[in-house]
């Protein structure tokens, strides 16, 4: 998938675009998320993501999450916030 068919209602790609299907960006609060795109669902692009969180001097996954490219949330884990909502626009 390249960067101009990424909705723009879920990242916006510059300055750094999503490559080869993977992406790092910067959340509100200076945590890290990841984000990549993956499987087909049912002929529907999905995209997984999680965010990291600084406790006691080491980086841990905080959410984890899945949705589909229309930015529908698929499945989310273990909050059900929307990692959509949380990524800081580059």
């Amino acid at each position: 998938m390249s960067p101009q068919e990424i909705p723009s209602n879920i990242v916006r790609v510059r300055p750094q675009p999503i490559v080869d299907g993977k992406g790092i960006y910067a959340t509100r609060g200076g945590q890290l998320a990841f984000i990549e795109t993956s499987e087909l669902i049912t002929g529907r692009v999905v995209f997984s993501g999680y965010i990291t969180k600084l406790e006691k001097g080491k980086n841990a996954v905080q959410e984890w999450h899945r949705w589909f490219a229309n930015g529908t949330l698929a499945e989310s884990a273990p909050s059900a916030d929307n990692l959509l909502n949380i990524i800081e626009r580059v």
